[in-house]
């Protein structure tokens, strides 16, 4: 999958500006963050944190990194090829940096734009102006915001934008997107680095999606990288 949001906030510190590297002193700054991933993940895996399942099938797309690995495209190509067979299809969205603190907004009842990109946030409010016909709406509780939904419009199915760690919510297929440029921000994880959680993580994922591999180089020393961590993933496909 080629393109996507290029932009980096930038407060953002990378790994090759420190000179970080694994068995690096600067790496094992993220082992109380990394142990806390792993905990969480290992808690909703023992059933102690609670796992929910909407009704309708749920297609997750999200990340290992903070920043952009083209989720928006992506999530975008997905509605459109779905709309395309004919399903009714919702967006279920965290809303980030929305100026809105409502728990549960409708951005699209799929007929048209309701809010704008402060309300709703930027991300939503492009889902939604780029493909009509899509429900968009935007909360923290994305169960309780499928719910919702469903008992005020018809929906046969269920996009979760940067949804990848959301694990309070079953998926049908949970797609994980990796960016082929940015080898360096699998580095390490927060506060040092970039990774949301340890490369492990992406052993949850149904399937793997390179972005902006335009350069075979730069995906095979990904996908080597990756692979390193997670020795039962196969090669990807061409």
């Amino acid at each position: 999958m080629r393109g996507g949001v290029t932009g980096r906030g930038a407060a953002i510190v990378t790994g090759a500006q420190m000179g970080l590297r694994r068995g690096s002193p600067w790496h094992w700054m993220g082992a109380p963050y990394e142990l806390a991933a792993r905990i969480r993940v290992w808690c909703y895996e023992r059933g102690w944190f609670r796992t929910r399942t909407l009704p309708r099938p749920v297609i997750s797309v999200g990340n290992l990194t903070v920043g952009g690995t083209g989720k928006t495209p992506v999530v975008i190509y997905l509605v459109e090829r779905l709309m395309q067979q004919g399903r009714r299809v919702a967006v279920l969205s965290r809303g980030y940096r929305r100026r809105s603190r409502v728990p549960r907004l409708l951005v699209s009842d799929g007929n048209q734009v309701l809010v704008g990109p402060e309300e709703a946030g930027d991300e939503p409010h492009l889902i939604a102006s780029r493909c009509p016909g899509v429900v968009v709406a935007v909360g923290a509780d994305r169960h309780a915001l499928g719910q919702w939904l469903l008992s005020r419009l018809s929906v046969d199915c269920f996009v979760l934008d940067d949804g990848f760690q959301h694990l309070a919510l079953h998926r049908d297929v949970n797609l994980l997107l990796l960016d082929a440029t940015d080898l360096d921000g699998l580095q390490a994880l927060l506060p040092i680095g970039r990774l949301r959680e340890p490369l492990t993580a992406a052993a949850r994922a149904s399937a793997i999606l390179i972005t902006r591999a335009d350069r075979e180089d730069q995906v095979e020393a990904l996908w080597d990288y990756v692979r390193g961590a997670n020795g039962g993933l196969s090669s990807p496909s061409g």
